[in-house]
């Protein structure tokens, strides 16, 4: 657990967290995005240990890996919200609801909520700066995750619409790809897969060589990537023209549901995302320009 009192994650999360003797108090709210790891209503235990690991991942390089002694984070999680339920905190944790959203219909999305559940502060990971340094670090990484899927949305959709400008001529004499229009929108979906491409590499690159300037290019990519998917797809549309509407027949429908969550979930573009660019131009610190990625076979 770690205790976000101090930080702009519990505005986030609608909710607080209060220090009684030695134990934590923890009541909240929060709607969970595209996440593959929160459990349903009546989720039974390994569902519960799901619901853990999505908010706090210990991967063998994450600062937090050892924090244990041997014991694994799923098990202290467990413990945590059975202890509660055993002592009659039934609503330590629920889920209100599951609304419908378009796209990524396999992660749940649903709006949780903590009530009361207690913590025991043996169980406090850090406070204050030192949490919100971690929950950075955990969050940070994830964005070039973002940005790869992003590129992978953007090149299906480029791909789907060149086999039609090269394959149909929509009624016309020659095929779609022969007029300028069409093939200046495909020019622009294939300058964006290539930039969202090596962005997102270089991000990731420098991410895992721990290099000055990583977390830079790591917002960067999410952000530039994923507002290029949801552009992309919009243009590649307009290249098929109204058979893109057909769900049967194009995967445009699909890839755009998929596309619009991109720009505002695991940090919002607009809200997060680019203010943390914004702070790091402001530190003048040295923009990642200068960010040189060590030569890996790829």
């Amino acid at each position: 657990m770690i205790d976000v009192s101090l930080t702009a994650a519990q505005r986030s999360l609608q909710g607080s967290i209060r220090l009684l003797a030695d134990t934590y108090l923890a009541s909240a709210r929060k709607v969970i995005r595209a996440s593959p790891s929160v459990p349903y209503p009546e989720g039974d235990r390994k569902q519960w240990r799901q619901l853990l690991v999505g908010f706090v991942p210990v991967y063998p390089t994450h600062p937090l890996h050892g924090k244990f002694n041997g014991l694994s984070q799923v098990t202290y999680a467990t413990c945590v919200l059975e202890q509660n339920r055993s002592d009659g905190n039934q609503d330590c944790y629920s889920a209100i609801r599951h609304p419908a959203t378009p796209g990524f219909t396999t992660p749940a999305g649903p709006q949780i909520r903590f009530s009361n559940l207690c913590i025991p502060s043996r169980y406090v990971l850090a406070t204050g700066a030192a949490a919100a340094e971690i929950i950075m670090a955990t969050f940070t990484s994830s964005t070039a995750i973002v940005g790869a899927i992003s590129t992978g949305i953007t090149r299906a959709a480029f791909e789907s619409a060149l086999h039609l400008g090269r394959n149909h001529s929509a009624g016309g004499k020659v095929a779609v790809l022969e007029h300028w229009s069409p093939a200046d929108l495909l020019i622009d979906i294939k300058s964006r897969v290539e930039a969202s491409r090596a962005l997102t590499w270089k991000a990731a690159a420098a991410i895992d060589q721990k290099l000055p300037g990583a977390d830079e290019l790591a917002y960067e990519a999410k952000t530039f990537a994923s507002e290029a998917a949801v552009t992309s797809v919009a243009e590649a549309m307009r290249v098929v023209g109204t058979s893109a509407y057909d769900a049967d027949e194009w995967p445009f429908a699909r890839l755009m549901e998929d596309a619009l969550v991109l720009p505002i979930f695991n940090g919002g573009n607009q809200g997060i995302r680019k203010r943390q660019i914004q702070k790091i131009f402001s530190e003048q610190r040295v923009p990642a320009l200068g960010c040189y990625i060590r030569a890996c076979a790829c």
